[in-house]
């Protein structure tokens, strides 16, 4: 129900917005949400519940080992 839902309001956007979306705009690329890519973006945005950090940024941090989340850099988690 919650990926038809989100695919319903991405149409609407997509069509609201036609007239005035760049040439190159990912809106133009909207792809329908599967049910594995929803659940991988809910587990992300709980894990970022449960693991606190001060900005966004430092749950991809790579480049300071005592910054790092191990969990948030699993490739079955985010697609890149």
């Amino acid at each position: 129900k919650m990926c038809h839902s989100s695919d319903s309001y991405a149409r609407s956007v997509i069509r609201a917005s036609a007239a005035t979306v760049r040439r190159h705009s990912r809106i133009k690329s909207w792809k329908p949400l599967t049910v594995n890519e929803l659940r991988r973006f809910l587990a992300i945005v709980f894990n970022m519940g449960l693991i606190k950090k001060t900005s966004t940024e430092e749950y991809w941090n790579t480049t300071m080992p005592s910054q790092s989340s191990k969990w948030f850099k699993k490739k079955s988690y985010v697609k890149k």
